[in-house]
């Protein structure tokens, strides 16, 4: 985490436990506590485990309805480890940062940090041979937010434009 990230889960750590003593009065406390708790354990859990690769099933699982999605295919006549090898270049070229690389299993995650429209994105890039060509299996996913004010779909067209320019001689 970038200081800022840390500074704003404080920011939102504070608020949540001001809340949750403000409103801790009378009979209802264990109910307060529950409804500021749950979604805060969540948007923490979510920031401590985004740079993990293991976590890719949670973020990107359809039932998971607190991460908005951008899933993409796209497939090329280069040989996977080529496109893996080039794809990697185009990220560090980028505005991703590329926490998890692969180079056996050809995995990629990248992570893009908070703006004033998301709490942040993360990006997983798999690849896969068949049918004489490679897949590039692409999923942009909010870290919490379930709109992504079309940063998800950002990412992949960024990302493709520069993958495609990269190719150009």
């Amino acid at each position: 985490m970038k200081a800022k990230d840390i500074i704003i889960v404080i920011g939102y750590l504070a608020v949540g436990a001001y809340l949750s003593v403000k409103f801790n009065t009378g009979e209802n406390n264990l109910g307060t506590f529950v409804l500021i708790s749950i979604p805060l354990g969540i948007f923490i859990f979510n920031f401590l485990v985004r740079k993990r690769y293991s976590f890719k099933p949670y973020f990107t699982a359809k039932y998971n309805l607190l991460t908005s999605k951008y899933h993409s295919v796209v497939s090329s006549e280069l040989p996977k480890e080529l496109m893996f090898q080039k794809m990697v270049e185009v990220l560090n070229n980028s505005k991703i940062n590329v926490v998890y690389t692969n180079e056996t299993n050809l995995h990629i995650l990248g992570t893009k940090g908070m703006s004033w429209t998301s709490w942040g994105e993360n990006i997983y890039i798999d690849f896969t041979e068949g049918n004489g060509s490679t897949q590039m299996n692409f999923v942009s996913t909010t870290v919490v937010g379930i709109v992504s004010w079309g940063k998800n779909e950002k990412n992949y067209n960024g990302l493709l434009s520069n993958y495609e320019e990269s190719l150009t001689i």
